[in-house]
């Protein structure tokens, strides 16, 4: 019996060593940086973001056909999509526009604008492109209506040994459009 302890053992750590490891990517600003010094915000803006409960999950999502998609068990999110979504584009933001604060309530007498995304797809298509389709709303303080608009965000996965890491950094430069477009909206607001 106590021969069979340690085989029982030394099978359970080989088996371990088998099984495949799960492998996390998260999504970066890739706004460049203001050489600025760093100034008080001057304006505020609140920033939700929603994405569909299908997507929005912690596996990478890889359509092979236009109705059949693969779930990679083992290339995963650091967070949900949408929590780095929200991260990765407040920061843009706030790259791209220093004197804009991107957070929670405004400070008193301060009102915020209002951006919400909505994103309809985010999936790599069998072509190793980064698809990321967007739809928002800003509202401005004092402002009778909302600005809408949509982008279909489209990135090549670039020539990497981790196919999985290019295709976090296509994302986050699809994101990184994504900013750059709701400060369009922003300014013409």
């Amino acid at each position: 019996m106590r021969a069979r302890v340690p085989a029982l053992a030394l099978a359970l750590v080989l088996g371990a060593c088998a099984s495949p490891r799960d492998h996390f990517y998260t999504l970066a600003a890739v706004a460049p940086a203001s050489g600025d010094a760093v100034r008080a915000p001057q304006a505020y803006a609140t920033l939700v973001v929603r994405v569909p409960p299908a997507i929005d999950r912690a596996e990478m999502i890889v359509h092979t056909s236009s109705d059949q998609v693969l779930v990679l068990e083992h290339a995963r999110w650091l967070g949900l999509p949408s929590d780095q979504i929200r991260a990765a584009l407040g920061a843009d933001l706030e790259s791209l526009r220093p004197e804009l604060w991107i957070g929670g309530a405004a400070p008193a007498g301060q009102q915020a604008t209002r951006i919400t995304v909505d994103i309809a797809q985010m999936t790599v298509t069998s072509e190793h492109r980064a698809l990321l389709e967007a739809h928002w709303r800003i509202l401005a303080p004092g402002s009778p209506r909302e600005t809408a608009g949509a982008a279909l965000l489209v990135e090549t996965l670039g020539a990497s040994g981790d196919e999985h890491a290019a295709t976090a950094a296509a994302f986050s430069r699809d994101v990184g459009t994504l900013a750059a477009r709701l400060l369009e909206a922003l300014r013409t607001h």
